[in-house]
């Protein structure tokens, strides 16, 4: 899904509408930096499970059981709907294919090998078909600048439909308020930088992420694993679809669905075997996420509700038999939703909306002693309620609708916190001996003071590995466009950053 939504967030807003989407870089670093190793300690097998270690009691127990059905199969399968969305859009183009016969047949392919293999065949199989979509998404990007007659032409051919003033709102990192072409306000740009990313729940590395930490074999493995998944995802991946959307929007100036310029550039400039290797690629990072999404929704069904409430004594070869039927299911959800959705951005917006305000309880629930299950509750409900009422009765810009929705969820989540007891203080010490987090915000078991060392050490150490990921990812881009000197100290100075992260992490690798 992300090439093409990159496309049509480059075609409408120019190289800065992407931060829609970087800003996430900094919710996977601080899952890095904080959480990797918190994680792997707790040694769960989903992160729901995370609020009865908690929290305990029967509200806790309650409430693991319902994020088993709101995150397994509500965001899990909307996220996997616009995934299959993507996937239609580029059968239609590759093969012309209607949207229900190839998104089926899609569904089907991934399902047959994910039913067969569980976690570590997805891990596995994850692994190859990275290698092959980044190929791909290189071979397209270079091929696509050959086809207008490399940089310096495409450059023309930007300025030509654009205009001077229009080429830099196109070719800049960030808001050009003077340009004609640059539609990124910077007040949208600062909500995405400031406070979009810290209020989502992947600011924890919820979901799959979680699971692959938890999954891996030491702490150190975790952090590294999840350092190097926000290099692969922000660092190494952007350019390439950048390029090729830049090349889409003179090649196919006048698209009504510009996010279909991704793989109209791949019909256009590929001969027929390297077109065939091309959607090869993008099979396989369509397929990586489908089968990961489907692993971690039925782990959820399994593990947190079937397991938990309706069968808890059954063998194992009994739960892999429910947990198929549970796959089989969640893609039959996904193809429903895919075939009601249009906009691969929109639908991010929308699900970021619905979202808002858990990051930040996520954040504070392993700091600070007073987060209670009712905290839990009233942010996800609230966040969920609000986005619905505002969809219906108003049309916002999304930043102004994230800001509400945020600020109504959080003001109300605090509300219910102090309106309700706190958690028991044997269930609190017990997750404190347990998990180890940061004595930060813990009262009397923290020994009642702000741990200022750990909190200054977490903040260092975020920010090296933020400022170095931010450097190098947008170093290659003024390389790129005709700012050689600029983008050579923005490089050399990431990858500095990146030998001094190296140094410290392994010295010591984990944070208390």
């Amino acid at each position: 899904d992300t090439p093409l939504a990159v496309t049509g967030l480059t075609a409408e807003h120019g190289i800065s509408g992407n931060w829609l989407w970087w800003t996430a870089m900094f919710a996977n670093i601080t899952s890095a930096v904080v959480f990797a190793p918190l994680w792997r300690r707790s040694n769960l097998l989903t992160d729901v499970e995370f609020v009865e270690l908690r929290y305990g009691g029967p509200e806790a127990k309650y409430l693991r059981g319902f994020l088993a059905l709101y995150r397994g199969i509500v965001l899990n399968c909307i996220v996997m709907g616009w995934v299959l969305l993507a996937m239609g859009k580029m059968m239609k183009v590759f093969l012309g294919w209607e949207p229900i016969f190839s998104m089926t047949i899609c569904l089907a392919l991934v399902l047959v090998y994910a039913l067969l293999s569980g976690l570590w065949g997805v891990v596995i199989t994850d692994m190859f078909q990275f290698a092959i979509a980044l190929f791909g998404a290189i071979m397209l990007a270079l091929l696509s600048v050959r086809h207008v007659g490399g940089m310096g032409a495409l450059m023309e051919k930007l300025r030509d439909r654009a205009g001077p003033d229009g080429l830099r709102g196109i070719l800049s990192p960030f808001p050009v308020t003077d340009s004609p072409f640059s539609t990124l306000a910077w007040s949208t740009f600062l909500v995405y930088l400031l406070i979009l990313w810290w209020n989502k729940p992947e600011v924890e590395g919820t979901g799959y992420l979680a699971q692959r930490m938890m999954a891996a074999r030491t702490e150190k493995d975790a952090l590294w694993g999840t350092v190097w998944f926000v290099t692969a995802t922000y660092v190494v991946r952007t350019w390439p679809w950048i390029v090729t959307a830049l090349v889409a929007m003179v090649v196919f100036p006048d698209l009504a669905d510009p996010e279909m310029g991704y793989p109209m550039m791949m019909m256009k400039v590929l001969p027929a075997g390297l077109l065939g290797l091309l959607v090869t690629s993008m099979v396989a990072a369509f397929m990586s996420t489908i089968d990961t999404q489907l692993n971690w929704g039925t782990s959820y069904l399994i593990h947190d509700l079937y397991g938990r409430f309706i069968n808890r004594d059954a063998s194992p070869r009994h739960y892999v038999r429910v947990a198929k039927l549970f796959e089989v299911g969640l893609a039959a959800i996904t193809l429903i939703l895919a075939l009601n959705m249009e906009s691969i951005a929109e639908v991010w917006k929308i699900f970021f909306s619905m979202t808002a305000g858990v990051g930040l309880v996520h954040l504070l629930r392993w700091v600070w002693w007073r987060v209670n299950v009712y905290t839990e509750i009233t942010v996800m409900a609230a966040s969920f309620a609000v986005t619905i009422v505002l969809q219906a009765v108003a049309d916002l810009p999304f930043e102004r609708q994230f800001i509400l929705t945020c600020g109504i969820s959080v003001g109300l989540a605090l509300i219910a916190t102090f309106m309700t007891r706190p958690t028991p203080i044997e269930t609190r010490r017990k997750f404190l001996a347990r998990v180890r987090p940061p004595a930060i915000f813990w009262g009397e078991l923290g020994g009642g003071t702000v741990a200022w060392g750990d909190l200054f050490r977490i903040l260092a150490r975020w920010s090296l590995i933020a400022a170095a990921h931010v450097l190098c990812l947008l170093g290659p881009g003024y390389l790129l466009f005709g700012k050689p000197i600029i983008g050579s100290v923005l490089l050399v100075a990431g990858l500095g950053l990146f030998t001094a992260l190296i140094i410290v992490l392994r010295r010591n690798p984990l944070l208390t």
